[in-house]
């Protein structure tokens, strides 16, 4: 067998290449064909531009995530700091005095102690 043989036996079109159709198999006709391919490239253009639009969205949650993190712990500091001040303030320690900041430190240290017992319970040896 000659391999000219087999291309006639494989192909079945008398040796050309079988004719491509601009549509999906599964559909008939010429106006379907249209139709089908119409809804398949819209899929197409829609999916692109959902990807496209995620990845800017990306790129920008990663150049403004150093700033939204600085500005998060600005707003923990700012709450801490009010707490200190509304606790001390409480014990009659006035603002911008050693006993203030020795309240200040104290309270420091129950958070941080705090923060120990929550992590060890979260996560028992």
């Amino acid at each position: 067998m000659r391999p000219t043989d087999l291309m006639r036996v494989t192909t079945d079109h008398g040796g050309r290449a079988p004719h491509r159709h601009n549509h999906a198999p599964y559909v008939r006709g010429r106006r379907a064909g249209k139709i089908g391919g119409i809804l398949y490239t819209g899929a197409r253009l829609f999916l692109a531009a959902f990807l496209g639009l995620w990845m800017v969205a990306a790129v920008f949650a990663i150049l403004h995530r150093p700033a939204y993190l600085a500005e998060q712990e600005r707003l923990r500091v700012d709450a801490l700091a009010d707490e200190n001040r509304t606790y001390c303030t409480r014990w009659g320690f006035s603002e911008n005095t050693h006993a203030f900041n020795l309240c200040a430190l104290d309270l420091d240290e129950i958070r941080a102690r705090e923060r120990d017992r929550a992590v060890a319970a979260e996560f028992p040896l």
